[in-house]
């Protein structure tokens, strides 16, 4: 790869990075998963993310609890659910840390935004649009850790 084709991914990446921060910095998002097994049934809530219309809700897509101190999580999406042009987490239960995030869509690519948030308790990550618009996503890979309260941090991940 030449140096100037590698400088301008580097400017792109660190245009991201910035848009990124900047969003979180505005607003918080959480996600729930489950440690063990399988993810449950998918479900499709509003509370409260519901702006007036079907298109412009949000659905959730997953949930995990923590495991221990530190975990890491996968919710599987698939292909019968959405496209999706943006997503969210938040935290349930306890203050938890989110310090990565792997999104994996239908066709393999992988999009990894620039992610180590902490989330108080029913606080909500800003919104991460998606790469390339509507997208169908496969998977969500995301390394945590709980930040105490008593009881075990769970992290919700919605899309729209």
């Amino acid at each position: 790869m030449s140096p100037a084709v590698r400088s301008l991914r580097m400017k792109k990446s660190a245009l991201w990075a910035s848009a990124l921060a900047l969003t979180f910095a505005l607003g918080g998002c959480t996600v729930t998963t489950y440690s063990s097994g399988n993810n449950p049934p998918p479900q499709n809530y509003n509370n409260g993310y519901n702006n007036g219309g079907g298109s412009q809700g949000w659905q959730k897509l997953g949930e995990r609890t923590i495991d221990g101190n530190v975990d890491h999580d996968v919710i599987y999406v698939g292909n019968d659910r959405g496209p999706y042009s943006s997503v969210r987490f938040k935290a349930e239960r306890s203050a938890l840390e989110v310090y990565d995030l792997v999104i994996t869509f239908n066709d393999n690519t992988t999009y990894r935004p620039p992610m180590r948030q902490t989330l108080n308790q029913n606080q909500t990550t800003g919104n991460i649009d998606l790469p390339g618009g509507r997208r169908y996503i496969a998977r969500i890979d995301f390394h945590y850790r709980d930040l105490g309260g008593g009881r075990k941090g769970q992290l919700e991940a919605w899309g729209r």
